[in-house]
């Protein structure tokens, strides 16, 4: 509509087709800038003569949760100790492995056993937590974020260990 309301004002600079193309972006642009999803305010507005209320303006706290965090270091502590109640042998694998976040292969070449060795050592560890007192105090979630035998990787994918 706006190309035809100014088609005197085309003075040949350039092709029609362009004047034409450029005159159909801007408005659509101008369209999409009063369909804004989050419209600007003023922040010194105070509700003006219309009597309406001040705006509250509520910053958000980027700063983690003081009670997730102490509930967070809560369930390491419990989660150490249960750790820490296995037998030596079945212990050192989770501390390796798990705990240090590290390959299977990586987990048997520290230990000096086999792969086969190392997963069954976490395959027992991992029975023996299921169990634990301690652990069974807290419910199901006695760990979110991680599960033995999975770990997540930098992209967020889930993987098995090997």
């Amino acid at each position: 509509m706006n190309a035809f309301v100014h088609a005197k004002d085309f003075d040949g600079r350039s092709s029609f087709a362009t004047w034409f193309t450029r005159i159909a972006i801007n408005s659509a642009l101008m369209i999409l800038r009063k369909k804004r999803t989050h419209p600007e305010h003023s922040i010194d507005d105070d509700g003006g003569d219309l009597g309406m209320a001040p705006k509250a303006w509520i910053v958000s706290d980027s700063a983690a949760n003081p009670e997730r965090l102490y509930a967070q270091t809560e369930r390491e502590k419990i989660l150490k100790a249960a750790v820490g109640d296995l037998r030596p042998t079945i212990r050192k694998a989770v501390e390796v492995g798990q705990l240090q976040d590290r390959s299977m292969r990586e987990t048997a070449d520290v230990l000096g056993i086999s792969v086969a060795a190392a997963k069954a050592r976490l395959f027992h560890a991992r029975a023996a937590l299921r169990k634990s007192r301690r652990l069974r105090s807290m419910g199901k979630n006695w760990f979110p974020g991680r599960s033995f035998g999975v770990r997540e990787t930098r992209g967020g994918e889930r993987q098995q260990h090997a």
